[in-house]
């Protein structure tokens, strides 16, 4: 498309407008946003600027702003009039401002993606209220805070992103009663006390990003529904690594590195089918490390007291093919070179006799 800017009162008479993916550039009409009839729009990846329209139409049910250059507060947009809104994505922008608790009036909300902007502030504890939420991304923002206890009332989240702010306080207990989460991502925060001991109860969790706070104590058995990964690094965890992880049988990723586990790396871990990565870095880790299987990366670096198996059998087999190796390559070259002496020498003769003649 050869637009640039977008003309005023191009959404007049429709109902749907994608323009995503594209090179527009400047504001956002005022106009844009607010007919009646309006219930898409899509201006993902293009180049505006300047602040979300205030006005928006009530029957928008999906408006997609993602990855941007919008800037400015969104406490002043009319978001509590909009009962149908089902997405939200103001992602990948520089907004800045608290987070607006009008939000929490959108009772249809099902996605509601926040990520990497400039956003401040507490996390509205209105955002508990919106009843079929599934997906919340706020990360990579600069909140503070608790984490809000109700948002255990989401009770159909199934993502939740709150990763690289800076919320401090414990992990609500109530984090548990989220049945149906997949993902939970609260790593890069500062957050502190013990993983909540009934996480277990999480039956559906995939991945658990806990690494880069300040966690300590204790570690719960985790649920077994695990596959993707755990990451527990960048934590204060101290002792054994705990026999309860060997029962993440189909866990892909495990990551215990930057804590202070001491003692040997427990045979259990060789054991667990389904890991294909282990970071163990820069801990607290003696003993003789187990051999794990060719398909798992293990990373150990920064344990002072490891030793690194000695693979003797293997070297020997290696050391001696070889010797073997090389014998049979000597023994080639000095044919080789035996046979060139002879057949120099015997042309000598030969030219002798015939010069001779």
């Amino acid at each position: 498309m050869n637009i640039i800017n977008i003309p005023l009162g191009l959404t007049k008479n429709l109902r749907n407008l994608d323009l995503s993916f594209n090179s527009l550039t400047g504001i956002i009409p005022q106009d844009l946003l607010s007919p009646m009839n309006l219930q898409f729009l899509d201006l993902t990846s293009n180049k505006l600027e300047g602040p979300v329209p205030t006005n928006l139409s009530i029957n928008l049910i999906r408006l997609r702003l993602g990855d941007n250059a919008l800037n400015g507060s969104i406490t002043s947009v009319s978001f509590g009039s909009l009962q149908s809104l089902t997405y939200l994505e103001l992602d990948q922008n520089q907004l800045s401002g608290p987070i607006p608790s009008e939000l929490g009036k959108c009772q249809n909300l099902a996605l509601l993606n926040l990520a990497q902007n400039k956003l401040s502030g507490v996390i509205p504890v209105e955002l508990g209220d919106i009843s079929n939420h599934q997906v919340l991304s706020l990360q990579s923002n600069n909140l503070v805070g608790d984490i809000p206890s109700n948002i255990s009332q989401l009770n159909r989240l199934q993502k939740l992103n709150m990763s690289w702010n800076s919320l401090n306080g414990s992990i609500p207990s109530s984090i548990a009663s989220l049945k149906n989460l997949t993902n939970l991502n609260l790593q890069g925060n500062k957050l502190s006390g013990q993983i909540p001991p009934n996480i277990s109860n999480l039956n559906l969790l995939l991945e658990l990003q806990l690494g880069g706070n300040q966690l300590g104590g204790v570690i719960p058995a985790m649920p077994l529904s695990l596959q993707i990964a755990l990451n527990l690094s960048h934590n204060l965890f101290e002792g054994p690594i705990p026999i309860t992880l060997s029962r993440l049988t189909s866990l892909d990723v495990l990551d215990l590195s930057y804590n202070r586990f001491s003692g040997q790396i427990p045979d259990f871990l060789t054991k667990m089918g389904g890991l294909t990565r282990l970071v163990l870095s820069n801990n607290q880790l003696s003993g003789v490390r187990p051999e794990f299987g060719s398909f798992v990366i293990v990373e150990t670096n920064g344990n002072r007291d490891l030793i690194n198996p000695s693979p003797i059998s293997e070297n020997n087999e290696e050391k001696g093919t070889t010797f073997s190796s090389t014998i049979v390559l000597l023994f080639v070259l000095g044919g080789f070179v035996f046979g060139m002496f002879a057949t120099i020498c015997i042309w000598y003769v030969v030219f002798k006799e015939v010069a001779q003649k």
